[in-house]
């Protein structure tokens, strides 16, 4: 098998599409370096690494929304101005579509390269792009910094670039449009209909002047060509001719989140739903019958359980019924309830008119869904099944099961096995590593339990992380000390966690709380099932484990804790979320993130913090930031589970801004399973 033929296989399993518009060196959608006015689809990402002569530019794109368009960039510059430096540097990127090609004339965007970092490629334009026949696609466009360097006119917005190139991580608002000069950029491209295969050419005014000071790239003219092809499984490629003397490659990946790899429930249909018949008799001495009782859980828990649904407590009562369930195995909310519903329309005597399920998540019951059987019975396989059913069915804040019939023994062990990818995007380095995780949990109660994690290493790549600099103390930057070819203990700690009121839970977590810290950690949340925001407090005491021995601690301890605001949006699955507070280095701040989360839970997040600290001798910048991307392993395997992969994109040796990593921090617990989630995804309740 070829090394072509694996990596295509890869990519695969992963889900990776080829995306609809092609991409450029920097990782945006454009041509070779310059920009187009078009973006990708809706919700793709797409992964990138770019080389022109001697710079590496790696880059995760996201499109946002349908008109914008986010990239966070790490690039390396061997050799850089007159010092001839090499350099490592990030950024990020913005793209906003005025004008759609579908609704106007031709495609019209706004951009900003580098606009949040140390400005190495600071620019701004304005471009447009018009496909002027099937295949074939002119672009023309303004540039302002690095695209105003050569056959450019006056700036009628005058100014002067008050950040100079490889100057201070910063928001570069001050530079936007600014400078002496406007220049202008074009191309064209072209892919024939039915072709793999793609040509480019276009003329950039970025003169590479700092790049070709160093000594270390040539340039002859602002024009470059390039050849480009789809290779299939996601995977996109082109090599190029820059400015009359330097070669350029690009190999991009992209996915598509929400279209699956395989057919939904391929394997596992819904239950059959039973309606009672209209000669049922609605007797209710079953109630006071404790045989017929006990004999109906018995055939109701394995029930439940073959359905990826774990029974934990019921209330049997005449006219209606409460069963508090785990989802297991559905990664829509929705569809745990309406497959325990339709098990229940089988299972309950025809007297019980009501069902209320609650879901519970980490044995925390977060909410309500109360179904009339009735009403379930008149709309099942109805076109207004899901709009109605929606409207009629209430949802309401859980919470404990007082004085249940039935309770599920509270004693018990889970454990799972996966992969983990941690990547190092920063902090001077680009790498990666694949790490085995094994889990355990011992559950003595519904509140309290011990949980223990270990993980091996299977290619040992970030042990070389380059540390930090600074006068902070060293909580992440002697990240490589604690990496290891053999298997490590990353957590072991007792935790309770509790439904404190209707709308509070509580958490407290005490022992190895991460691979770094152990120590003792406590958290409030107040989360309303029917409330776009909520509102937490974690507190804790750190204390700096002993990387030479297993259980040992070395002389650094703190106290940390954050204050956290949390707001669904409502609006395109998109979250918001602001953690003030004191960080492991004692430093002060904040951290925001904003999230894209789709209805089958991939999840796009990027975060920026910025603290108190001085970071004047750090290389990274003055504040830190980061890409996370959650996909779940339901989107590419033929059978329901619950399970993610999680890939950071972080600067993995930071000391300022950094924050313990709590495992089961109680937001992500219960987000899930509020009006707003279980509404965008309320259909699949009838699958």
């Amino acid at each position: 098998m070829t090394a072509k033929s694996i990596i295509a296989i890869g990519f695969s399993m992963l889900g990776l599409t080829a995306q609809a518009q092609s991409l450029n060196t920097y990782g945006n959608t454009g041509l070779i370096d310059m920009p187009t006015a078009h973006g990708m689809p809706d919700g793709h990402v797409a992964f990138t690494y770019g080389t022109v002569g001697n710079a590496g530019r790696a880059t995760v794109n996201f499109q946002i929304s349908p008109r914008v368009e986010g990239s966070l960039r790490y690039s390396t510059i061997d050799g850089f101005g007159a010092g001839n430096t090499d350099r490592s540097d990030q950024q990020f990127d913005l793209k906003i579509n005025l004008l759609d090609e579908t609704t106007a004339p031709f495609a019209l965007s706004l951009g900003f390269r580098d606009f949040l970092g140390s400005a190495v490629y600071s620019s701004e334009y304005l471009v447009a792009t018009k496909e002027i026949s099937p295949g074939l696609r002119i672009t023309g466009g303004l540039g302002w910094g690095r695209l105003a360097g050569e056959r450019a006119f006056g700036n009628p917005f005058g100014g002067t670039r008050s950040n100079p190139a490889g100057g201070a991580q910063q928001v570069n608002s001050a530079n936007f449009f600014q400078g002496p000069d406007t220049g202008f950029f074009g191309g064209v491209e072209w892919q024939p209909q039915g072709s793999d295969w793609r040509l480019k050419a276009e003329y950039s005014p970025d003169t590479y002047m700092d790049e070709v000071a160093s000594g270390q790239f040539n340039r002859s003219n602002g024009w470059n060509f390039g050849i480009e092809r789809r290779l299939g499984h996601g995977l996109d490629g082109g090599i190029y001719w820059m400015g009359g003397q330097e070669v350029g490659f690009r190999l991009s990946f992209s996915a598509d989140p929400r279209t699956p790899r395989v057919p939904p429930d391929l394997i596992n249909g819904p239950p059959p739903f039973t309606a009672r018949p209209a000669t049922a008799k609605g007797g209710t001495n079953w109630v006071s019958n404790q045989a017929l009782q006990d004999q109906l859980m018995t055939a109701l828990a394995p029930a439940f359980e073959a359905e990826g649904l774990s029974l934990r407590a019921a209330k049997l009562e005449a006219t209606s019924v409460e069963f508090h369930l785990a989802n297991l195995h559905h990664d829509r909310a929705p569809k745990a309830v309406g497959r325990a519903a339709r098990l229940l329309t089988t299972g309950m005597p025809p007297s019980v008119e009501t069902f209320h399920i609650t879901l519970i998540e980490n044995e925390l019951p977060t909410a309500t869904v109360t179904v009339n059987r009735s009403d379930m019975e008149r709309l099942v396989d109805t076109h207004e099944a899901v709009p109605e059913s929606w409207q009629r069915f209430a949802i309401a804040n859980a919470v404990p099961l007082e004085a249940p019939t039935w309770q599920a023994p509270g004693a018990g062990l889970s454990y799972t096995i996966g992969p983990k990818v941690p990547f190092s995007l920063f902090g001077g380095t680009f790498d990666f590593d694949v790490v085995l995780d094994a889990e355990a949990t011992y559950r003595v109660s519904p509140e309290f339990s011990f949980h223990a994690e270990a993980s091996q290493s299977l290619l040992g790549r970030l042990q070389d992380v380059t540390p930090a600099t600074g006068p902070l103390p060293r909580v992440r930057s002697s990240f490589a000390a604690f990496q290891s070819d053999t298997p490590v203990l990353d957590r072991l700690t007792a935790d309770y966690v509790s439904k404190l009121g209707e709308n509070l839970y509580g958490r407290a977590s005490v022992g190895y709380l991460e691979r770094m810290f152990g120590g003792i950690s406590g958290e409030l949340l107040w989360k309303d099932v029917n409330a776009p925001l909520a509102y937490g407090l974690e507190i804790n005491y750190a204390h700096q484990r002993d990387p030479g021995s297993l259980l040992g601690f070395n002389g650094y301890d703190t106290v940390t804790g954050h204050g956290s605001i949390y707001w669904d949006t409502g609006w395109n699955g998109i979250y918001a979320q602001l953690d003030a507070g004191r960080y492991l280095a004692g430093d002060w701040g904040a951290t925001v993130t904003v999230s894209r989360r789709f209805e089958n839970g991939w999840e796009v997040a990027g975060y920026v913090t910025d603290t108190n600290a001085d970071t004047s001798a750090s290389t990274s910048g003055s504040f830190d930031k980061g890409v996370r991307l959650t996909i779940p392993l339901g989107w590419t395997v033929p059978f329901p589970t619950r399970r993610k992969l999680t890939v950071p994109f972080s600067d993995l040796a930071r000391d300022d801004g950094a924050r313990l990593d709590v495992s089961n921090r109680l937001y992500p617990l219960v987000r899930d399973v509020d009006r707003n989630r279980l509404g965008d995804n309320w259909a699949s309740f009838w699958q």
